[in-house]
């Protein structure tokens, strides 16, 4: 499923430490961030509820500001 950490991610991240540990975490981050975004947006285009678009928005925003706390994406 798209944005869910996969179990090879999880096997990698309990072998590592450090900036090995740190990428596989924020990678991870982003592509749950991002597809939360992408489900939002699919809500506020066709959702019907009003509460769940607006969540949808308010949840799309969020994830937005993470996206941009987590900056760029360095490969080392």
């Amino acid at each position: 499923m798209p944005g869910m950490v996969g179990l090879d991610a999880l096997a990698r991240a309990e072998k590592t430490t450090g900036k090995e540990f740190e990428q596989i975490l924020t990678d991870g981050l982003r592509t749950h961030l991002a597809q939360s975004r992408t489900l939002c947006a699919g809500e506020q285009t066709s959702g019907g509820a009003r509460e769940a678009k607006d969540l949808a928005a308010t949840i799309a925003r969020n994830a937005g500001q993470e996206l941009d706390g987590l900056g760029t994406n360095p490969r080392p």
